[in-house]
Parts: structure tokens; sequence; C-alpha cells
């Protein structure tokens, strides 16, 4: 196994879903949610966005992305911790898919393993 700071992003997400598999399709509802709620809210969320980091475009953009792999992959990747990384975590869309599993664990107050593992794994 690589060092933590080695580590893709590929490979911190399938690290996470081999010790953590019952999380993987809770992770993924997150990530859909997630960007059903930038859809929803595009236009009051354009008018306030402040990051200074990258567009709101580029973000709704890797949202889609996200979208896109869910749909065609859903199945798969929660059989399969390599299908999850690799279609979710690799190249851009891992800056949306890392806010949202960071998003997703800070609420998960009754699994506080998972939370300490995704703070260890994703911000090390």
């Amino acid at each position: 196994m690589k060092a933590l700071h080695q580590m893709t992003n590929t490979d911190k997400a399938k690290l996470l879903a081999d010790l953590f598999p019952d999380e993987t399709e809770n992770i993924i509802e997150a990530i859909q949610s997630k960007c059903n709620y930038l859809r929803e809210h595009e236009t009051e969320l354009r008018k306030t966005w402040d990051s200074g980091f990258m567009p709101f475009m580029f973000w709704l953009d890797l949202a889609a992305d996200a979208e896109k792999a869910i749909k065609k992959y859903r199945y798969n990747m929660v059989k399969s911790s390599k299908v999850f990384s690799d279609q979710l975590f690799f190249g851009h869309i891992a800056l949306f898919t890392n806010d949202c599993i960071a998003s997703y664990a800070a609420k998960q107050d009754k699994r506080p393993k998972f939370q300490k593992a995704v703070d260890l794994i994703f911000n090390p």
C-alpha cells in the first residue's frame, strides 16, 4: 500500500470504500443529492457564488459529470470500490466529489470512525 501522502484521489476513495463498503451507496446518494440541489437552486447560487478558486459554471460542470457517471455506473459503483473510485474521483471531478464526501461525513454523528477516516484520508 502507498503512503497516504502518495495516494491519488482515486486511491483515497478506493481505500475509504474498502474500509466502509456499507457507506458507498450512501456516499453516492449524497453526491446525487448535492447535484440535485445545485440544479434546483442554480439561479440563486449563481448570484451568491463567492469562490475565487473556480467559476460557478465549472462547479456545475463537475456536478453534471458526477451525475452522468452515477447514472451510467451506479450499480457497479455500489458493488466495486474500484469502479466507485475510478468513476467519481479521477481528474477534476474529484474536486466536487471530495467536497461531497467531506459534507456527508460531517453529518455522520453516529459514525465517528467514518468521520475520522474521511478526515485522515482526505485531509492528511
